[in-house]
């Protein structure tokens, strides 16, 4: 049974097409062995020997190819799923902040930032937390290189 072709990446398609005509191009080889064996066919029985292994190492690497292309989305959709109740939050304090009248504004704005000074060289905005303290433990996970706070 054919597999449903629904993939979002032309990478992940093209491995995937690419695999299935290595496939069917290794089928009709082997089916070549009994005539090449009973002399109906073009080529010689070592030929096919020979072709039949390059196209089963073709074969072997649109596997891993694509297994790869796999465990990759695979990755994504677990970073994903850890991501997503962070933005939810986010999303809820932004929507708060955009239903709140003008006094609570101001009131979350000074809870977050303790000064803004404006230059001509521009504006610069000091908050109260940093951004490792503010997403946790979970900066670890999702952000592998290390952001350090500078002065």
């Amino acid at each position: 049974m054919p597999e449903q072709i629904r993939y979002r990446t032309p990478r992940k398609a093209e491995l995937f097409l690419f695999r299935l005509q290595t496939k069917t191009k290794l089928v009709k080889l082997q089916s070549e062995i009994a005539n090449a064996l009973i002399g109906e066919s073009a080529f010689e029985p070592d030929q096919l020997a020979e072709i039949i292994l390059q196209t089963k190492e073709q074969f072997k690497q649109m596997e891993e190819a694509y297994q790869a292309s796999e465990d990759g989305i695979e990755e994504k959709k677990s970073k994903f799923a850890s991501i997503l109740p962070n933005f939810e939050k986010f999303q809820g304090w932004a929507n708060e902040f955009d239903l709140a009248d003008l006094d609570r504004r101001k009131a979350i704005a000074s809870q977050l930032i303790s000064s803004v000074d404006v230059s001509r060289s521009g504006i610069t905005v000091q908050l109260n937390i940093d951004y490792q303290q503010f997403l946790g433990e979970w900066i670890d996970e999702v952000i592998p290189f290390s952001m350090t706070k500078t002065a």
